[in-house]
Order: C-alpha cells, then structure tokens, then sequence
C-alpha cells in the first residue's frame, strides 16, 4: 500500500592533483512515505489537511507534556475522541487504524468499534479498524483511551472522510478498578486529575479508605485523625471547599447526586476517611489544580511537604447475593454459582470450553428469578455496554428447534424476544428457518427495527443504533459468533456430593397416605457422576402392584447397555427389602469425581464405612433372578418404536430391563406396571461420559379387579382388616337391607 519516493545521484569526481574521474551512484530517500506528527498536547485534526497526493499517512501524537515533567515517571494518557466519521465499510474502502507503541495491534484501546459484516471481519484480520458511519457507534465508543501512551499513531488508508479532537491527560485520568482488593498512592508536585472508578462485580460493597498526609514531615508528631464518611449526609453536588494549592478529594456514587469532598494541602492533618458503599461502584476525583501548583511550587522552598493521599480500598461480599460463591460470582439458587466474562468474545463452543475450564457449563435460565437475576448481574458489571451480547448455555444444534441446555436440565423456560409489536413483531425471535444456522443462544438489550425507522425520538434519521429493552432477551445467533458469556458452575461441590448420598441405596414405600413419589438418577438435575451402582426398591401394600412413567431419562448410547445403564427388575415375592435401616445409614455405592469432567484421570475415591454384604447387597438381589434369563435391552433407535403405531411389547414376566440413551422423545414407550407390589431400579454408570439421567413418578394402583358379584364384595368387605364393621355397614356395601 505504500510507495517509497527516492531519487537515484550519479557524481563524477577527481582529486586536484590527479586525471583520474571517479563516479560514485547512490540513492537519496527524499520522502518516506506521509508521516506527520502532531507536537501540540492537545488540539484537532481534519482528513481535508492531509496531503491530497497520498493514499495512506500515519499520523503520531506527542507523548510528553510541554514541561516534560511528569509525576513518578508515569506516562500520559491520550484521549481520542472522534466528531467525524464517513468511510464506507468494504474490503477496498478506506479506513482508519490506531496503533499503540508501534505494534500492529490496539489492545490497550477502550472504545471504539466497527460495525456492520465485512467491516468486523477486517477488524479482526487487520486490527481496531474504524470506518462507517459516525451516527452508527454509540457515544461511549467514539472516544478512545490510551492510558499508557507512548508512540501511538493513527494510520489513514485510502482518503477517509474524517476529524478529531485530541489531548494528552495524566496516566490516572480516568482508571477503573475491578480486584477485589486495591491501593494507589498520589503525591503530585505538578496539576493533576485524576479520576478512579472502583467497580467490582455485583454482589460486593465496597469498603473504602483514604489517608491524607500519612507520614509527612509536618504532621509526622500528630496521630492520625479518624472520619467516617457518610455520602447519605452530604448536601448534593452544590458545595465545594475551596481548595488553592492542595489536593482536592471527591467521592460519590454515580446513583446518587451527594458527593463529599475534602481539600488536602501540605498543612492538613494526617487523617483516615473511611466509608462503605452502598453497591458495588464508587467514584473518586482527585485533582490539582496545574497553574495554582506552578506558582505554589515556584514560590516555596523545594523542601515543603507536597501534600498525599494513600488510597485503599478491598470488597465486602453481600452475602444474600454472594452466599458461598468466589469473588466475581454470585449465587443462583442453593447449588450453583454463576459470572460474567467479559474479556474476550468467544464463539458459543469456545465460551462452552472456557467454562468447562472452570469447573462449569455455560449458564442455564430456568426460571423468571433466574432471568431476573441475571439482569441485574450483566445491568451492573464493569464491563457493562448497551451493545454486549452474552452466550447462554441454550442450543438446538442436534435437532432444530429441539432447544436443550449443556448442563442437562430440562427446558422449561425461554424468554425470546417477541418482536417490535408497533412494527408487527418485526424481528421475533427465535427466527432460524433450519438453513441459517442460528443453532446457539444469546441474550441481549439491543435488537434491530426495520430499515428506516428511528430507534427514539431522539435518535436522528440516519442512525441505526437499535433501541433497548429492558430485560436481557434471548437471541438464536450462529454458534460461531464471538461474544461474551456467562458461566454456571456448583456453589461447593462437596455439599452437592452430600446429596447424592440420598439418592443412593434406598427404599421407597408407598403407602396410602403417600400413593405417589418421585424418584431420579444420583445428582439429578445435574449430571450424574462416574462409577455409580445404586440401588432403590420400591414397595407397596400387598394387593397393589407398581406404575412407573418416566419424565426424563438420558443415559448414555451403547448397542448393548454396557457402559451406563438403568436396569429395571421386579425381585420374586418372597424377597424383602434389603434395607430396613434409613438410607443414610449405608455408604454409598459409587466412587465420584467433579462431575464437570468426564476423563478417566484424577479421580477422587470417597471411603465408605458400609460393610461388604452392605455394598454387595443390590448385586445379590439383581443375582436372584436377573441370572436367570438374559437383560432386555431397550434402546430408543430401535426401528420398531415408531410412535404412530401401537407400542411394542417390551417382555412380560420379571425379565430385567436394560435401559440406555436418550428417549426425550419416546418416553410413553418406557411406561412400566408391575405385577406385584416390590420394584428394583438399579442404576449403574461407568467411569466417564456422564449424562443428565433420569427422572419419574411410581404410584401404586389396586391390582385386584373390580367386583362382578355382590356376594364376592361381601366376602372381601368380611374379612381382614374389615372385619370390625358392623352387619349394618357390610349389609350397605352387599346391597342388603
């Protein structure tokens, strides 16, 4: 792209005392190129004083304040903030590029973006691209922050249409603060202003600290003096203390319009200000006043104290919003915990992979209190803009339309974006016609309107920024789209470890107090963990027998069952419960792991107390009758359930059952009714590859058949337990008078 100017010399020469002519040929660079650099600190720059003959210039920003002077050796910053903008966005169009400290890349650039296909996709092959429209970027991202400014440069490409205002600021102009802990010391000689935002994740308060003057020779002897900040207290904005030659301190919540604020100077005693926040952002403005400074530090001896001030801050989690989560996550529920990641756009399988690095799943919304939460997490977190997209843990990249969750839980809830309804649902979601590919989930405030309609009263006719909801609805994107995301991982996993021991080896009775109960897989509605062997009996009252309806069942696919599968047994009659003692008095009968991951390396190995006739007990009574005659395997692509025929005849008898895969769709065909009062569910899994499981409902029902003959009514009604009626009471059930 770019043309070195050069003109070729040829000299001929002798020396005074010689006939010899020598020649000597050589190139002279004239031009490299347009490079200009701007000296003022501060000023504009318009695209029509460019040098009209060149395609391409690059121009450089001054790195040094005209006093060279700067404070601790910290470099300025430069802002950038652009009030032109008209570059059509194409692979031969022009752009403009920003490049920091001579690199080809602007990562250490806030603000900023271009929108629109092809523009993103040179963005991202070429580097912080702008071109566009100035109208088409959001305000926030028309100014550009370099806080550590040291060579950066623009570069213009093909004749943009463009202009700018710039100015260099002091390296702590406008820094935010996200750890959870932090602390900045200023001692400034020279003018200063600096603003910090400290902006932790939602869910923390802040607990802030400044010390003025700690350790200055002037007030060295005193003890340090204590205050208490109270921002509730404070008259509004309107009152300043006048401050000449010191530092002058302001801190206050952006929700609230009360600020305080303090003048520290060299004379000003060492004090401690401490204040907690009421959310979970605060502001502090310190500045100093850059003529004021220059005639106080002209006027006084160099040895005068330069007044300081020491700032500390470190978070206070809410524990109603926090409960056991690490630092940047919040609770959702009693199990799980979930965050933001808003550092690098992933496509949905990369956020997926990132958040199995965690310990987690992209998060699932299950609920309008989940939906709800999350709004509130993504309306206050520090990487908050009005145009994020997140990645949700949603999909229907198996079957289309068949929206299912990564973690496995049951897809209950949506919360898609119904459409603008002044323009007739405009942009409904979700829109994938099967074709387009938009198999993956986002949620997001901002959807397009219809070309030429104005997103606000306010918006001007061209601009196509998209209005904004108010809650975080849900999107179908293609997968491959880079966005942020939000994963989901378990609270403390040794409490959810606990409740699996519930879920294993025990007895279910059925009584007629509590006709019905439901059952599931250990760990349900999580994946199940490796190496499991559990065993439930189910019991009803003599003369009832069983029905078991599953609601779920996700097992893992294998032709013959052989690796995770739920085997389904109706023990002989004569064999009792196993178990006569409460469930939790037996260890349980896996061997677990996290459950996030499914190789075979790092397994943890839970001890148990139970004996070895306690373990091997749910192996004997499968061994009773299960070696008798083989397993029926039942496998959901079996050709012969086709769900518009009647259903097959999966066995009679007490031939045990073998169930596994994933029979989402064919549920009805696993419908199981006992012929007697005891059932056997043996689940068992294997040492990776776990699934969602299972879920369903026993009930016991009358097994006897309806009377036909009064006389048989009587004979039932006479005896045991009834045989405390009276003749009156029998004489009413037989019919008799």
């Amino acid at each position: 792209c770019f043309r070195s100017v050069s003109l070729p010399r040829r000299i001929l020469y002798r020396t005074m005392t010689s006939h010899i002519v020598y020649e000597l040929i050589y190139t002279m660079v004239l031009l490299k190129e347009c490079n200009l650099l701007l000296k003022d600190t501060s000023g504009s720059l318009d695209s029509g004083k460019l040098p009209a003959e060149y395609a391409g210039c690059r121009i450089g920003f001054p790195s040094r304040f005209e006093d060279n002077d700067d404070d601790d050796g910290q470099r300025p910053g430069l802002v950038v903030q652009l009030t032109r903008l008209n570059i059509p966005c194409r692979a031969d169009g022009g752009y403009l590029r920003f490049l920091d400290d001579d690199s080809s890349s602007s990562e250490s650039v806030s603000g900023g973006s271009v929108d629109g296909g092809r523009g993103e996709q040179l963005r991202e092959e070429l580097g912080h691209l702008l071109c566009g429209k100035l109208e088409e970027l959001p305000k926030h991202e028309r100014t550009f922050h370099f806080q550590t400014h040291r060579n950066t440069s623009v570069l213009v490409y093909n004749r943009p249409v463009f202009s700018f205002n710039f100015r260099l600021v002091d390296y702590c102009y406008n820094v935010t603060l996200s750890d959870r802990n932090s602390t900045v010391l200023l001692r400034p000689r020279r003018g200063l202003d600096c603003r910090f935002k400290v902006h932790l994740p939602y869910g923390n308060r802040i607990s802030l600290r400044l010390v003025a003057n700690q350790g200055n020779a002037s007030t060295v002897t005193a003890p340090i003096k204590h205050e208490q900040i109270d921002l509730s207290q404070e008259e509004g904005d309107g009152f300043r203390t006048p401050c000449y030659s010191g530092l002058r301190v302001e801190v206050y919540e952006e929700a609230l319009k009360n600020r305080w604020n303090r003048c520290v100077d060299s004379f000003s005693a060492s004090t401690r200000y401490t204040l907690l926040s009421s959310d979970n952002s605060l502001v502090i403005h310190v500045s100093k006043h850059a003529l004021l400074a220059a005639l106080d530090a002209t006027a006084n001896s160099s040895t005068l104290a330069v007044p300081s001030l020491l700032l500390e801050y470190s978070h206070v989690p809410v524990e109603n919003v926090v409960a056991q989560c690490a630092f940047g996550w919040i609770a959702s529920g009693q199990q799980f915990c979930v965050a933001p990641f808003e550092n690098r756009p992933l496509s949905w399988l990369g956020a997926e992979g990132e958040c199995n690095r965690r310990g987690g799943h992209l998060a699932s919304i299950r609920s309008v209190a989940d939906q709800k939460l999350v709004d509130q997490m993504l309306l206050k977190s520090p990487g908050y803009r009005e145009g994020n997209a997140y990645w949700i843990g949603a999909s229907d990249r198996v079957l289309e339309g068949d929206f299912r969750w990564t973690d496995n839980f049951p897809f209950t809830y949506s919360n898609w974006f119904p459409g603008w309804i002044q323009q007739g649902n405009y942009n409904r979601q979700p829109n994938d016609d099967g074709l387009s590919g938009q198999d993956c989930v986002e949620i997001r405030r901002q959807f397009q309107t219809p070309p030429g309609t104005s997103s606000s009263p306010q918006a001007s006719p061209s601009s196509s920024a998209s209005p904004l909801v108010d809650s975080y609805m849900w999107n179908d994107r293609d997968c491959d789209t880079r966005n942020y995301f939000i994963c989901e991982r378990v609270a403390v996993e040794e409490g959810l470890e606990q409740t699996w021991h519930a879920d294993c080896n025990k007895t279910i009775q059925l009584t007629m107090d509590r006709p019905k109960m439901t059952i599931w897989s250990p760990g349900f509605p999580r994946s199940y963990p490796d190496n499991v062997n559990c065993l439930t009996m189910i019991t009803a009252p003599p003369g009832y027998r069983i029905v078991l309806d599953f609601e779920e069942l996700v097992l893992e696919s294998e032709p013959l069952c052989a690796y995770d599968y739920l085997q389904i047994v109706e023990p002989p009659a004569n064999l009792s419960s196993p178990y006569t003692k409460p469930a939790r008095a037996h260890g349980p009968l896996f061997q677990t792991r996290n459950p996030r991951h499914s190789t075979n390396r790092g397994i943890r190995r839970r001890k148990s107390n139970a004996t070895p006739s306690k373990i091997d007990v749910s192996d004997r009574l499968i061994a009773t009758f299960a070696n008798k005659s083989p397993n029926l395997i039942l496998q959901p692509n079996d050709p012969s359930y086709d769900l518009t025929k009647p259903p097959p005849d999966l066995g009679s008898g007490r031939v045990p059952r073998k169930v596994c895969g994933d029979w989402s769709s064919k549920l009805k065909l696993l419908r199981h009714v006992t012929h007697g009062p005891l059932l056997a569910l043996r689940f068992v899994s294997d040492y990776s590859n776990h699934f969602g499981g299972y879920k369903a409902k026993v009930a016991m029902e009358n097994e006897i058949p309806p009377c036909t003959h009064c006389h048989n009514c009587a004979l039932s009604l006479s005896g045991d337990p009834f045989n405390q009626l009276n003749d009156a009471t029998r004489s009413r059930f037989s019919g008799k008078s």
